[in-house]
C-alpha cells in the first residue's frame, strides 16, 4: 500500500511540477510513516515477558510461539493423579471375601486404625499386609516417600496394620520379581515362605487391576486361609464389590498369591506363564483426594470454552466418579472402547466422551490426532517415557516437572514446576493476555499505517500540501515517540475485562479480523483527514504553512492518545476505571502530551522539528479531532453491544 501510494505521489508530483528530490524525500517519510520496522522487537518482546510471567506461575515455555498457541488452546487431556489430584494416595477401605474394614488416617502417616464394619470374627489379615509390605518398591524415610505414592499408601497400610515394613523384607527377602507395566497392569515378587507347620515354599504376592487379578486367578481365599475354586457366581460378587467401591471414587487394586516348591521354583526363568491359577485375597481402596484449586481451575475453563478430559490408568467406574468430582463432563470410557471406534465414530462420539480410563500410551495419541482433526488446539499433560510420543503430537505438550521423566520433558513445550493442573488455565490465560497484547499493538500501528497513506496520498491528490505536509523529522516523531511508546505500553498491558469469559480464538484466525481493518481503515481515514483540516486551517485562517504543519503535528499526536483510549478495549467503554489501570500506558499519554507541548513551544525543539508555536485556540482546535474519535468509537461500542444483547434475547 506504501508504495502504490509512493508512486501515486510521484506521479502526481512530477505532474504539478514538484523536484524529484522533494519527492524522494516524501518517499522516505512515507515510509517511516507507514511500514512497522519496530513490529518483530516489540512482538518478541512481548512474548518474551509473557514467558518470563509464566515461569512466575511455574509454567516453564521452551519456546516463544508456544506462548501465543497456549492461548489459543481448546482441549486439555489432563493425566489425574498428580495434576488434578493430590498425588498423595491413602488407602481407606480393605474388602475380603468374609469382611469390610475401614482405614483411618491421612497421608503418609502411620498415625491410623484397621476397623472391622461388616463381617464375624476378626480374621487375620496377614494374606493382605503381607504383600502390602513384600509386594511394593516404594520406601518411606521420615516422611518422604521415595517410589510410587499407590505403593506409599500400601506401605503405609502395612505399618497401620502392625508390620514393621523394613525388618519385615530382610526377614522375607525377595528372590524374584515381575515388574510392574502398564501392558499387563500387575506386579509380582516371590519369596522364601514357612508355613506354620515349618514347610518350605516360594510364595508369589501379585497385586494389580483388579480384573486383570481376577482374570489370572482360579481360586479365593476363605475364612482361615482355605482356598474355594471361584465359580462364575464368586466372580460376579468379586466384580460387583469391586465396582462399589469404585463408585466411591477409590482406586481400587486387588491382591492374589501362589505357592511353589523351593526344589523346582527357578527364580531366573521366564516367571510370567506362572501368572495363572492364582488365588485372589482382598481389595483395597484408594483415595488421590482431588485438588480443590484443580475443580475450580476446569469450572474456569469450561467458562473460557476449554473442554478438559481426563486421561487415566483407572478403573472406568472409579475414573468417572472423580470425574464428576472434579466437574468434567462426558461419559468416561476405557482405552480398548476408543480404540475399537472408527475414525468416523471417534470424531462423531469424542464430545460426548470426559474420561478415558485404563488408558494406554497409544490411545493417547489417537485422542489427541482425532481432537485436532475437529479443529482443536489440543494441550497434553504428561510425565512418562510412554507419553513423549502423545506430548510431541499434541500443539502444547505439558510435562511434569517433578515427577516427569527426562524424555517427557525433552518432547514437551511447557514444564509445570508444580505438576498443577491450575497452573495450566494460569498459564492459557497468560497466553491469552500476550495474544491480546500483540493486538492491541498492531491496531495502532496500522491505525497509523492508514494514516500516513491516507494523509500523504490527499495532499497531493488534493493539492493542499504536497510533498511539504510533513517533513522526515516530524514523521519520525510521529512514528518513534508518539506510536511507539503508547504501543510497546499497550503490548505490555494487563488481561484486558473479561478475557477468560471468551471462547478460544479458531487456529486459523487471523490476528487483525476483516471488521477491525474496516474499522481501522475509517480510523486512519479520520486521522488523515483531520490532518490535511489542520493544515488548511493554519494556512488559510491563520495565514501561515507553518502554522498549519504544526498544528496537523499536534492535532496528529494527541490523536493518537484518543485512539489508543478507543482501540485498547474495542468493545468495551473507554469511560471505565480500567482505562488507568496500566501504568506504562497512563505514562506514555504524558509523554505524548508533554513532548507535543516541547516541541511546539521551546526554541530548540522547534528548530529541530521545524515546528513554530501556537496559540491557546489553536490548541483547543488540535484536540477537536482526537475528541470526535473518541466519541464516535464510544457510538459505535453502544450500537454493537446494543446488537449483542437483541441476539441474546432472541
Amino acid at each position: 500500500m506504501a508504495v502504490l501510494a509512493f508512486i501515486s505521489i510521484v506521479v502526481l508530483g512530477l505532474a504539478q511540477g514538484e523536484p524529484f528530490n522533494k519527492l524522494f524525500n516524501i518517499g522516505v517519510s512515507l515510509a517511516i510513516g507507514s511500514i512497522p520496522d519496530g513490529l518483530p522487537a516489540v512482538v518478541i518482546s512481548i512474548l518474551a515477558m509473557g514467558t518470563v510471567a509464566m515461569a512466575n506461575k511455574n509454567a516453564i515455555i521452551k519456546n516463544l510461539p508456544a506462548v501465543e498457541t497456549l492461548g489459543s488452546t481448546s482441549a486439555i487431556n489432563s493425566d489425574k493423579t498428580g495434576t488434578l489430584t493430590m498425588n498423595q494416595m491413602t488407602v481407606r477401605v480393605i474388602s475380603t471375601f468374609q469382611h469390610r474394614y475401614t482405614v483411618s488416617g491421612e497421608g503418609y502417616s502411620f498415625e491410623g486404625k484397621i476397623q472391622r464394619t461388616e463381617g464375624g470374627p476378626d480374621e487375620d489379615l496377614d494374606h493382605l499386609l503381607f504383600p502390602c509390605a513384600l509386594c511394593i518398591d516404594t520406601e518411606i524415610r521420615e516422611g518422604q516417600v521415595i517410589g510410587d505414592p499407590t505403593e506409599a499408601a500400601l506401605y503405609v497400610l502395612a505399618q497401620k496394620g502392625g508390620i514393621n515394613v523394613p525388618e519385615f523384607r530382610k526377614n522375607n527377602p525377595r528372590i524374584a520379581s515381575i515388574p510392574f507395566d502398564s501392558d499387563y497392569k500387575f506386579m509380582a515378587t516371590f519369596h522364601d515362605h514357612t508355613e506354620s507347620d515349618g514347610k518350605k515354599i516360594v510364595r508369589a504376592y501379585v497385586k494389580g487391576a483388579p480384573d486383570i487379578i481376577l482374570s489370572l486367578s482360579k481360586y479365593g481365599l476363605g475364612a482361615g486361609g482355605t482356598e474355594k475354586t471361584l465359580n462364575p457366581e464368586h466372580r460376579e460378587k468379586i466384580l460387583a464389590e469391586n465396582n462399589r467401591i469404585a463408585h466411591e471414587g477409590l482406586r481400587v487394586l486387588a491382591f492374589a498369591r501362589k505357592d511353589f516348591d523351593p526344589a523346582s521354583f527357578n527364580p531366573g526363568a521366564d516367571l510370567m506363564p506362572l501368572m495363572q491359577d492364582l488365588t485372589i485375597s482382598s481389595f483395597v481402596g484408594e483415595v488421590d483426594p482431588p485438588r480443590a484449586e484443580a475443580r475450580e481451575a476446569i469450572a474456569k475453563a469450561k467458562n473460557a470454552g476449554i473442554r478438559v478430559r481426563m486421561i487415566t490408568g483407572d478403573h472406568a467406574v472409579t475414573a468417572e466418579a472423580i470425574g464428576r468430582e472434579l466437574g468434567i463432563e462426558g461419559r468416561a470410557i476405557t482405552g480398548a472402547e476408543f480404540a475399537a471406534m472408527s475414525d468416523e465414530e471417534a470424531a462423531e462420539q469424542v464430545e460426548d466422551i470426559g474420561v478415558i480410563a485404563r488408558v494406554a500410551p497409544e490411545h493417547k495419541v489417537r485422542l489427541v490426532q482425532v481432537l485436532k482433526k475437529k479443529g482443536n488446539i489440543v494441550a497434553m499433560t504428561g510425565d512418562g517415557v510412554n507419553d513423549a510420543p502423545a506430548l510431541k503430537a499434541a500443539d502444547i505438550g505439558i510435562a511434569m516437572g517433578i515427577t516427569g521423566t527426562d524424555v517427557a520433558k525433552g518432547a514437551a513445550r511447557m514444564i509445570l514446576t508444580d505438576d498443577n493442573f491450575a497452573t495450566i488455565i494460569a498459564a492459557i490465560e497468560e497466553g491469552r493476555k500476550v495474544y491480546d497484547n500483540l493486538q492491541k499493538f498492531l491496531r495502532i500501528q496500522i491505525a497509523n499505517l492508514f494514516m500516513f497513506i491516507l494523509a500523504f496520498l490527499g495532499s497531493s491528490v488534493f493539492a493542499i500540501a504536497g510533498t511539504a505536509l510533513f517533513t522526515p523529522g516530524q514523521v519520525l516523531w510521529i512514528h518513534m515517540l508518539v506510536v511507539a511508546p503508547i504501543g510497546a505500553a499497550l503490548g505490555l498491558d494487563i488481561a484486558s475485562p473479561g478475557i477468560m469469559d471468551r471462547k478460544p480464538r479458531k487456529y486459523d484466525e487471523s490476528l487483525i479480523s476483516k471488521r477491525m481493518y474496516v474499522r481501522l481503515f475509517f480510523i486512519g481515514v479520520i486521522m488523515a483527514a483531520a490532518t490535511l483540516i489542520m493544515f488548511l486551517i493554519g494556512e488559510n485562517i491563520y495565514g501561515s504553512i507553518e502554522i498549519g504543519q504544526t498544528m496537523g503535528l499536534v492535532s496528529l499526536s494527541l490523536m493518537n492518545i484518543f485512539v489508543a483510549l478507543n482501540l485498547r478495549f474495542p468493545y468495551d467503554t473507554a469511560f471505565h476505571i480500567s482505562t488507568f489501570s496500566n501504568i506504562r500506558l497512563v505514562y506514555s499519554y504524558l509523554w505524548v502530551l508533554i513532548g507535543t507541548i516541547l516541541i511546539t513551544e521551546t526554541r530548540l525543539f522547534q528548530t529541530l522539528f521545524h515546528t513554530v508555536g501556537l496559540t491557546a485556540d489553536q490548541w483547543v482546535i488540535c484536540i477537536i479531532p482526537g475528541l470526535i474519535i473518541l466519541l464516535t468509537g464510544e457510538f459505535f461500542k453502544t450500537v454493537i453491544k446494543s446488537r449483542s444483547d437483541m441476539e441474546i434475547r432472541g
